[in-house]
């Protein structure tokens, strides 16, 4: 079992998520808005309502620990190239 972060919680990034969950990842899922996170919280691993662009967030999430992260932020451009150089 691998452990993924899936940033951006919307119809891309809660596809990848419950993929990964039903093939028995362990998944934490980030984004800001919270209902995003609310229709995940209880059908994957971890769901949090965090800014994934600040690097102090990413570092408390552990998200350095993770086999894989997935950017799923498709409306802002410069927070989807922010949080990949954290």
């Amino acid at each position: 079992m691998a452990q993924f972060a899936v940033i951006g919680l919307g119809s891309f990034g809660a596809t990848v998520a419950l993929e990964l969950t039903k093939l028995n990842h362990d998944v934490i899922g980030i984004d800001t808005i919270k209902r995003n996170v609310e229709s995940l919280a209880d059908r994957i691993t971890h769901a949090v309502i965090a800014d994934a662009t600040d690097e102090h967030v990413l570092e408390e999430l552990n998200v350095q620990n993770c086999d894989a992260v997935v950017v799923a932020i498709g409306e802002d451009i410069e927070a989807s190239i922010l949080c990949v150089l954290n």
